[in-house]
This record gives C-alpha cells, structure tokens and sequence, in this order.
C-alpha cells in the first residue's frame, strides 16, 4: 500500500506535468516558441510515482527512465550536446523549472 505522502506527492507531479504541457501548447498557439521550433528541447521530470525521473523529448519521440535526477540530467546533457542546437529544461520535484542548458548557437532573430 502507498503510503499517503507517495500518494500526495504523485498527484503533484501529475498537476505539475499537465501545467507544463498546457503552457508549452499555449506558447506554441501564441508563437512565443517561435525561436525553439527548430530546436531540440529535453524535459528532465519526475515519473507519476516520483519514484524516478524521465527524459523526455518536447513534441513526443523519445522518453527514458532513470534511477536518479542526476542519471537522467546526465543523459539528457549528452543527448542534447549530439542534437545541436538543442536545450535541457531540468525541473524540480514538484515539475517547476529549476534551470535550462541551451546548446548549440541560438537561431538568428529577424527584426519585428
């Protein structure tokens, strides 16, 4: 039986997840991603359990599990470095953004 704190924090990850990707929909419906479409963008998040983390490409492709955060940041970095230009967007427990890596030169802006 999962104790009551496994429980709590597993519904947190999951309203967290889905904050993430409604505002990751609504930058794209609103073109504020504009500069990251031709970007590769990793997610380091816990899994639903917060027993592990996920690697997971933004727009779906790819998605690994690991044992630790720091396993999965890893990984992530190393995958990243071979997809330039590419960004890690690392969370916290809770799926708040801790920090971002960006790899790679930044695509050029084009005056508004």
């Amino acid at each position: 039986m999962r104790s009551l704190w496994t429980v709590r924090l597993a519904a947190a990850v999951q309203r967290a997840l889905r904050r993430i990707r409604g505002h990751v929909a609504g930058m794209v419906a609103a073109g504020e991603a504009g500069m990251a479409t031709n970007r590769t963008v990793y997610h380091v998040v816990p899994n639903s359990s917060g027993e592990s983390w996920l690697v997971s490409e933004e727009g779906g492709g790819f998605r690994q599990e690991h044992g630790t955060k720091h396993e999965a940041v890893e990984a992530a970095k190393e995958r990243a470095r071979a997809q330039e230009p590419s960004q890690v967007k690392v969370h916290t427990s809770d799926g708040n953004m801790e920090y971002e890596s960006t790899y790679g030169e930044d695509p050029s802006r084009s005056p508004s």
